[in-house]
């Protein structure tokens, strides 16, 4: 006689199995989505300032520029001041533009951008 052919008495009590069985839950998808909810909030947060701080600045007039900064008793600018002027507003832009001089930042969304130079 096999031991497929065996039957169980009646009145025997099976066995149950050493490890039980334990009903699926959700906890397990809701943690992924818990995840993959704060991956794209963080990413939508680095695209936004990435796209509110690289804006272009607005352009601007060198002469106008060093006529507005020269004293009004002159009646003719001096030699360099419209370099001198030019080179003074281009700071000005970089250090009050949004997001002021990312020249050194290492992280994101800082680290993505193209530096204005």
């Amino acid at each position: 006689m096999s031991t497929l052919d065996s039957t169980v008495p009646l009145g025997t009590q099976i066995s149950k199995p050493s490890k039980e069985h334990k009903p699926a839950t959700r906890t397990g998808f809701w943690r992924r989505g818990v995840v993959w909810a704060t991956l794209a909030v963080t990413l939508a947060g680095i695209a936004t300032t990435g796209f509110v701080v690289s804006r272009e600045p607005k352009l601007f007039d060198p002469m106008q520029a060093a006529t507005d900064r020269a004293p009004a008793e002159l009646d003719s600018l001096p030699a360099g001041s419209v370099l001198t002027a030019a080179v003074m507003e281009i700071g000005d832009t970089l250090l009050s533009k949004p997001g002021g001089f990312i020249g050194n930042d290492v992280a994101p969304p800082f680290s993505l951008l193209d530096n204005m130079q």
